[in-house]
C-alpha cells in the first residue's frame, strides 16, 4: 500500500486528518485545487514546516472538505436546545462550523425553541476563509439547499439570490478561526451544548477520541454534545446518551456519590452449593441462536465504536451475507474500510447505501435500524465517504 505524499502526512499531523494510503478521491481533489490555484504541494510543505502561518492555512484550504447547508438535519439540534437549563445565558459551541451555516441554524433555534433567553454562539473552523465568511454574514443559494431550505429562507434576511443573517442574530454570534487539536482561547467556556457533526469521521482514532475527551472537559455540568448520527454509537466514560433524543445526542454523566456501607453491617453468609442429581437437573442451556441480520449488524457497529475494526468487519460481512440490502450494514461497512484506507471498497459500500434509499424519504428512519438514523443523515454519510474515499 502507497503511503501519502509529504504534504499529505504533514496535513494529518497538523490537523488530525486520517489520510488515506494511495491515490484516493481526498487526494485527487487536493491536486486539483492545488493545480487550478497554481500551487506547488511540495513547497507549499516546506513553507508550513518552516513556520510561515499563511502557507498552514493555505494547506488547511486546499485539504478541508466543505458539506454544510443551513438547518442540516436539525432534529438533534432540537432535542439538545430543549434539554438545556432554562434559566441563566446558554453558551452554544459550533467546532468545525465551515462557513458558519450550522452556527447559524443553531442560534436560529435557539432563538425560536427559548424566546426570551439570553444565548451565545461560539463557531469555530480550521479554515480562515471559511470564518470571513461567517462573519460577512451572507450567504448564496448553496447554503439554502436540502429540506431545511424553507424554513432557513423564513427566518433569514433576503440578499439577492441568497440570504443574510438579521441583525438580531447575528448579535449572538462570534466566529473564531481555531484548529480542533488545540485549546480554547482563555475565556471561552463552559458549554451548555458542544455541536460537532460530521466532524470526527476526518480524524484518525486517536485524535478523535481526544477530542471528544476535551469536549467533555468543556461542558458544563448536566451539558450535552451533539455529534453526527454515526460517529460515535457508544458513549465513552463520561457522557451518556441523552434520553429521548436521536442518535449522537449525549450529555454529561453525572458524578456517582460513594455509597457508605451501613453500620454493623455483617458480611453476607456463604451457602454450600445444593447437590446435584444429574438424573433430575434439567438441561436450561439456551439453544444455540439462530444468527440473525440485525443483531450481527448491531455487533458490528458495536466493535466499530471501540475500535475493533476487523472484528466490525467480520460482523458486518456475516450481517450482509443474511441480508444483503441492510444500508446500515453497508454503511458500518464503509466507515470500517475507510479507517483501513481501503478507499475503493469504502466507495462501494457508501453508494449501496445511496443506492438502497434511492426511493426513501429523507427523514424515515433507515430499514434496520433501530430508528437511531433518517435515511437523510445515513446519505449524507455515505456522500461524505464518497469525498474522502
Amino acid at each position: 500500500m502507497t503511503a501519502p505524499a509529504p504534504w499529505a502526512q504533514l496535513a494529518s499531523a497538523l490537523f488530525g486528518w486520517r489520510i488515506p494510503s494511495g491515490r484516493s478521491a481526498w487526494s485527487d481533489r487536493v491536486l486539483q485545487r492545488a493545480n487550478n490555484d497554481g500551487v506547488d504541494l511540495d513547497a507549499l510543505a516546506r513553507h508550513v514546516e518552516a513556520g510561515d502561518g499563511t502557507a498552514r492555512n493555505r494547506l488547511a484550504e486546499l485539504g478541508a472538505v466543505e458539506e454544510t447547508y443551513f438547518f442540516r438535519d436539525p432534529e438533534a439540534l432540537e432535542a439538545a436546545l430543549l434539554r438545556t437549563p432554562s434559566h441563566g445565558e446558554l453558551k452554544l459551541w459550533s467546532a468545525g462550523c465551515a462557513s458558519g451555516e450550522e452556527a447559524v441554524t443553531l442560534a436560529l433555534l435557539t432563538r425560536q425553541l427559548r424566546p426570551g433567553s439570553a444565548f451565545d454562539v461560539l463557531g469555530t473552523d480550521l479554515r480562515v476563509e471559511g470564518i470571513a465568511r461567517a462573519r460577512d454574514g451572507k450567504y448564496g443559494a448553496w447554503s439554502l439547499r436540502g429540506p431545511g431550505a424553507p424554513r432557513a429562507r423564513s427566518l433569514l434576511k433576503p440578499a439577492g439570490t441568497g440570504c443574510a443573517i438579521p441583525t438580531a442574530i447575528a448579535e449572538r454570534l462570534r466566529f473564531l478561526a481555531h484548529n480542533l487539536l488545540d485549546p480554547l482561547p482563555p475565556g471561552e467556556g463552559p458549554f451548555d451544548l458542544i455541536v460537532c457533526r460530521n466532524v470526527l469521521i476526518y480524524f484518525d482514532p486517536e485524535r478523535a477520541h481526544r477530542l471528544v475527551e476535551s469536549f467533555i472537559r468543556r461542558l458544563k455540568p448536566a451539558g450535552l454534545v451533539v455529534l453526527g448520527a454515526m460517529e460515535l454509537l457508544a458513549p465513552p466514560h463520561g457522557l451518556v446518551h441523552a434520553t429521548g433524543c436521536p442518535a449522537g445526542v449525549f450529555q454529561r454523566a453525572e458524578p456517582r456519590a460513594s455509597r457508605p456501607a451501613p453500620p454493623n453491617s455483617a458480611p453476607p453468609t456463604s451457602r454450600a452449593p445444593l447437590p446435584r442429581n444429574p438424573e433430575r437437573v434439567m438441561d436450561i442451556s439456551p439453544a444455540v441462536p439462530v444468527p440473525d441480520g440485525q443483531a450481527l449488524q448491531a455487533q458490528g457497529m458495536r466493535a466499530l465504536d471501540t475500535g475493533a475494526l476487523e472484528q466490525a468487519l467480520e460482523s458486518f460481512q456475516a450481517a450482509l451475507q443474511i441480508n444483503g440490502t441492510m444500508p446500515l450494514a453497508w454503511l458500518g461497512q464503509a466507515l470500517v474500510y475507510l479507517q483501513k484506507g481501503a478507499s475503493q471498497e469504502a466507495r462501494y459500500g457508501a453508494e449501496q447505501v445511496l443506492l438502497l434509499t434511492a426511493n426513501s424519504a429523507p427523514t424515515a428512519p433507515v430499514p434496520g435500524g433501530e430508528d437511531k438514523m433518517s435515511v437523510g443523515q445515513a446519505r449524507s454519510l455515505a456522500a461524505q465517504i464518497l469525498e474522502m474515499g
